[in-house]
């Protein structure tokens, strides 16, 4: 990853060298500015990557954006938790 990046991501998820997925953890993103960083964080990791689709896991908000052609779903961690 390029070492000049100033935004960072909470987890990285890989499997045979290659990264899968990214989540971003976050209380509550009620905040603009929490939910820009996060959101930003994740793009620009995702866009570095060629990741189409990550992850924020949050307290309660749940919600879909779309991003260019990238996906971020944005759950509440006992969902994501209680997903198969």
């Amino acid at each position: 990853m390029n070492k000049t990046l100033l935004k960072e991501v909470d987890f990285l998820v890989r499997s045979k060298n290659k990264t899968e997925l990214l989540v971003q953890v976050t209380d509550t993103m009620s905040k603009e500015a929490t939910k820009s960083r996060e959101i930003d964080a994740l793009v620009e990791a995702m866009t570095e990557l060629k990741i189409l689709e990550s992850l924020i896991l949050t307290s309660d908000q749940e919600e879909e954006l779309k991003i260019g052609n990238m996906r971020i779903s944005i759950l509440p961690v006992y969902k994501w938790l209680l997903k198969e």
